[in-house]
């Protein structure tokens, strides 16, 4: 049987010298990659161009017809690789020769699925099916052949020469710690051995690297893994691996390859498998720093250990022997710095971890404490990369994503100023004249803030600065900012989406290509405004009394609570264990499905217990209460809640889930972690505070009265902030220690305000399209001037 191996490295998001290559358009020199891949042995070349900063379309057309060109790449098969169809209609256009395309899959349902191949099947191409039906992705074995069967009888059935049908089982990770997981590897070598032995001519392909994910950052372990697999795989009917095969040939002892051999083979030996490989020798660069956590023979590597590992015992007794030989501030600048700044490159390429960062931060810190008495007057820092002003707007008061970028930017050699959260333009603008700063971060969570950051804008704008203004947070978008805000502040206006992305923007944005860059940005911001606008004249709106007549009222008979009474309680931390998803938390973090997964998760059980012990609870406030409705309005004793209509082709509202008379709940709940300024602790009461909203509600289905939906104020559903005002007061939440903002921000920082509605056919919604009419109508009743109204939506 024949294997091909599929090479992986001209893929923008696998490979960051392609990603240059292609946005710096070398398309020549990117091709060399495809070269390169076939001397190291590649049958196949995998391209992927998806990118949100690229135009796949025209990017991928130009690739390929320089690849034509090429005498050697343009005769190997090549495999378009991209989520969107436009971009592989627009591909086999330009193949020269064989193409397959990567992929299709039953998820849309087979109508969608059935087109799509139909289109595949008119350019003779080859097609990859993923196994994702209508109910996801197929993660077990008898899912796994499933899907297969019944896609392989789709496209035979509709005219598919067998041997152009290829299947991806899905590679999933191992070696994550979970249970879960153990037996990905076992049940894909399942999958392929039924698929090669009941789906006659059918090929088999899988992303070789995926199976490995969990050990990223250690090459040697995962060469390894790939090697084992591969060879149980082929034996077993695998006919195409998506792998980088420039890897080079390493010998590993046959001890290891027993141990390697039962990990995949689904056993729980992850841990001896972590342990075995911090004693192997490989003689190679990249890999000579395997066994770090051997204890140095001197001060120098000591030190630089402590910053790569995050730990900080010992840590004064080791300055003070390094202080006999160095001065304090060569010592923060020789030593520690360079060993943050390889923390911060092992971050870049997928190394390093988010905990792993911020414990090595808070050891560089720990550091510079104790140094800093010890810094003679005369002495002065060396330049750093750049100097950054980092702040939350005012009225804002959430710091996390703003701490988290702090770190990152620490680990990447640039200096800041934090001036905290709240600080309104005139503080940030004469901060950033006075420090001379090379760039501002301006932060915020809830769209009030919007309005703050174009104020801010406005004042740099009316004083002809020019200074680089990076605009990030929750309640932020890359179409808001092109759309409402760089306009403000023209060139200089630049949208991030988390940490790590923000270093790289700042290396684009203040490196040697900064003109280049902002012009590409520019561009990019003016073609999302045409093409907003484009597609909003062409969008279908309705004045407010229409779109009320065309809403579909869901009616149902309320059931009365068995009480009305207000409720305080107290949630202790224990009872909501069983209700909290981790899925965001460890995706903040970064290490979601990665080695440092399980680890994250036992510091997180370890503070919780923690907390436990020192009596820290969630607090809770509810009642369930009496409503009559008005058109969209809810009346609760006199206070009004607008409940916001959809003006565009569809006209939905909470308001259709509640008649006339009815009844609705109110709630808040909130904790305080130990630390509020411990990043982890904070994320972590973030979690803990959405775990508690849902014990909560099934605490009070139970006890109380029925809650189908739970919407949060300042969300989709309900996105006016200044309704949390309304909802304090009411319920008094001053008694369990939570305030508001200016600006409806709420303290502490893990607090979630709601509402309750017990309607059975109820549902989430966002309303999209909200035109004045409604504002103003709403203005009316709440007493608010439109302007501001609009302000407290985000609008």
């Amino acid at each position: 049987m024949n294997f091909y191996l599929v090479g992986e490295r001209n893929n923008i998001a696998g490979s960051r010298k392609f990603k240059r290559l292609i946005e710096e358009k070398k398309y020549e020199e990117a091709l060399e990659i495809s070269r390169e891949q076939i001397e190291n042995g590649a049958s196949i070349i995998d391209i992927n161009l998806d990118d949100a900063l690229l135009d796949s379309k025209v990017e991928m057309e130009i690739f390929l017809k320089t690849l034509s060109n090429d005498i050697a790449v343009s005769q190997i098969p090549i495999m378009i690789d991209s989520s969107n169809f436009d971009v592989i209609e627009v591909a086999l256009k330009n193949i020269p020769g064989k193409a397959i395309v990567n992929s299709i899959s039953l998820k849309e349902g087979e109508k969608e699925f059935l087109r799509k191949a139909k289109v595949i099947k008119s350019y003779g191409a080859a097609v990859v099916v993923m196994t994702f039906d209508e109910e996801g992705q197929a993660v077990e074995y008898n899912k796994k052949i499933d899907v297969c069967k019944r896609a392989y009888n789709l496209l035979v059935e509709n005219g598919w020469k067998k041997e152009n049908i290829v299947f991806d089982p899905n590679i999933l990770t191992i070696g994550t710690g979970r249970e879960e997981d153990r037996y990905h590897a076992v049940d894909f070598i399942r999958a392929t051995e039924w698929i090669s032995k009941n789906l006659k001519g059918a090929k088999i392909s899988g992303g070789i690297s995926n199976l490995s994910f969990a050990f990223r950052g250690n090459s040697n372990l995962r060469k390894l893994i790939h090697d084992r697999f591969l060879e149980k795989a082929i034996k077993n009917g695998l006919n195409m691996g998506i792998v980088n095969p420039n890897e080079e040939v390493i010998e590993f002892s046959e001890e290891l390859v027993t141990l390697v051999d039962r990990l995949i083979d689904g056993e729980d030996v992850v841990d001896e498998v972590l342990e075995k490989f911090k004693t192997v020798v490989v003689d190679r660069k990249s890999n000579s720093d395997l066994s770090l956590s051997k204890i140095e023979k001197n001060v120098e590597e000591r030190l630089k250990t402590k910053i790569l590992e995050g730990k900080v015992r010992d840590l004064e007794s080791d300055i003070d022997e390094a202080l006999k030989s160095y001065k304090a501030l060569d010592i923060i600048q020789n030593i520690l710095m360079v060993a943050l700044e390889e923390v911060g490159d092992r971050f870049e390429k997928g190394e390093f971890y988010l905990p792993q960062i911020i414990k090595s931060a808070v050891v560089m810190e720990n550091a510079v404490k104790y140094l800093t008495p010890h810094i003679k007057q005369k002495e002065t820092y060396k330049k750093s990369k750049r100097k950054i002003l980092m702040c939350t707007v005012k009225g804002d008061v959430h710091d996390i994503g703003k701490n988290i970028t702090k770190t990152v930017l620490t680990c990447n050699g640039y200096d800041f100023i934090d001036l905290g959260v709240m600080v309104d333009k005139e503080t940030i603008y004469n901060s950033a004249v006075e420090y001379k700063v090379d760039a501002v971060t301006l932060s915020g969570l809830i769209t009030p803030s919007l309005s703050e950051m174009k104020e801010v804008l406005d004042l740099f704008d009316k004083n002809n600065k020019t200074i680089p203004i990076i605009i990030a947070g929750a309640a932020t978008s890359k179409l808001h900012t092109a759309l409402k805000l760089e306009p403000v502040y023209k060139k200089s206006v630049f949208y991030t989406t988390d940490a790590s992305s923000t270093v790289v923007l700042l290396d684009s944005l203040l490196g040697e290509a900064s003109k280049i860059f902002k012009e590409k940005v520019e561009n990019e911001y003016q073609n999302l405004r045409e093409l907003y606008y484009s597609n909003k004249n062409n969008t279908i709106t309705k004045d407010i009394s229409t779109a009320r007549l065309n809403g579909i009222h869901k009616s149902y008979n309320p059931i009365a609570p068995k009480s009305f009474e207000k409720k305080v309680l107290q949630i202790q931390i224990q009872n909501v264990l069983k209700n909290i998803d981790w899925s965001i938390f460890l995706s903040t973090l970064k290490v979601k499905g990665s080695s440092e997964e399980k680890t994250v998760l036992d510091e997180a059980y370890r503070t919780l217990k923690d907390w436990s012990s020192k009596n820290i609870v969630i607090k809770v406030i509810y009642k369930i209460c009496e409503v009559s409705k008005n058109n969209d309005f809810l009346d609760i004793a006199g206070m009004k809640i607008p409940l916001i209509r959809n003006q565009g082709s569809t006209n939905e509202s909470l308001a259709d889930y509640f008649e006339e008379e009815d009844y609705l709940g109110i709630f808040i709940a909130s904790i305080k972690p130990d630390n509020e300024t411990d990043i982890f602790q904070q994320l972590l009461a973030n979690t803990l505070v959405e775990a508690s909203s849902e014990y909560l509600q099934e605490y009070i289905s139970k006890s109380n009265w029925n809650i189908h939906i739970k919407p949060a104020i300042g969300y989709p559903c309900l996105p006016d902030h200044s309704l949390k005002k309304d909802i304090f007061e009411f319920l008094k939440a001053e008694n369990i220690g939570v305030k508001l903002s200016e600006n409806f921000s709420m303290k502490p920082l893990s607090t979630v305000c709601g509402i309750y509605i017990g309607n059975p056919k109820s549902e989430y919604i966002s309303p999209r399209i909200i035109l004045d009419d409604q504002i103003e109508e709403i203005s009316k009743v709440r007493l608010i001037s439109p302007t501001i109204l609009k302000r407290y939506m985000g609008l």
